[in-house]
């Protein structure tokens, strides 16, 4: 295929890559297989290509949907929240679990203005 397009390994691999994001991104977002065949037809692949590509996704989107899950990123939500004034600035103590189950704890200091800020999520106007 490559061959006959007349593409260097350098055009192969962008092409690849473009390939790669659309079908990880059409998992990731639950977009329906008419509107990747359009995204792939957009590359220029040829019809039976994107056919052939469109029906595979169709077939194996739940385990594609669940793989694509459990590669995604995820955070510590935290379960438990203390903070103490000590000066100017403020001392925060979260209690968090990882995605895994496992507890964590996590301290660090802020200004107060800092601590205002996330909180509230507004800018103080000085």
């Amino acid at each position: 295929m490559a061959k006959e397009a007349g593409l260097d390994m350098s055009e192969i691999k962008a092409s690849i890559s473009g390939l790669n994001f659309i079908l990880k991104s059409g998992t990731r977002y639950g977009v329906a297989a008419d509107e990747l065949s359009t995204e792939l037809e957009q590359l220029g692949l040829k019809s039976s290509h994107v056919a052939k590509l469109t029906a595979i996704y169709s077939e194996r989107r739940e385990p594609l949907t669940a793989a694509a899950a459990a590669s995604m990123l995820r955070i510590a939500v935290p379960q438990q929240m203390n903070a103490t004034a000590c000066g100017q600035d403020v001392l925060l103590n979260l209690q968090a679990k990882d995605y895994s189950g496992r507890s964590q704890q996590v301290e660090f200091t802020m200004t107060k203005e800092q601590a205002l800020l996330m909180l509230t999520g507004n800018a103080l106007m000085l």
